[in-house]
């Protein structure tokens, strides 16, 4: 079982190589990213793992993590409709909101 807080080093860990794994497994993958097994373990885990997804964008993994974000979070920032679909416009959205509550710089 995970901690909470994600205190432990092995759990800050354990997420990170989710996070590599969903970056290879969803390399070739448009529409089916989010099916991947690493995305279903990262979800999971659930909302506790936000800071770290967070930090992950900010590092230039998958954008696709920011669906997994929106998926863990009640306040997720808005996206106008006619920006659907425009990577850039969506991760800078999320990297926004991100520095807003503090999970990166």
């Amino acid at each position: 079982m995970i901690n909470d807080n994600l205190q432990l080093p092995k759990d800050r860990e354990m997420v990170w190589d989710l996070i590599k794994q969903f970056d290879q497994q969803s390399a070739y993958l448009s529409s089916m990213a989010d099916k991947t097994p690493a995305f279903q373990e990262l979800l999971a885990i659930g909302s506790v793992i936000v800071p770290i997804l967070a930090q992950a964008v900010n590092e230039g993994y998958d954008f696709r993590l920011t669906y997994l974000m929106s998926l863990l979070v009640d306040d997720p920032p808005k996206i106008e409709e006619k920006d659907y679909g425009i990577v850039e416009i969506i991760r800078e959205a999320w990297l926004e909101w991100s520095r807003d509550k503090g999970y990166i710089a």
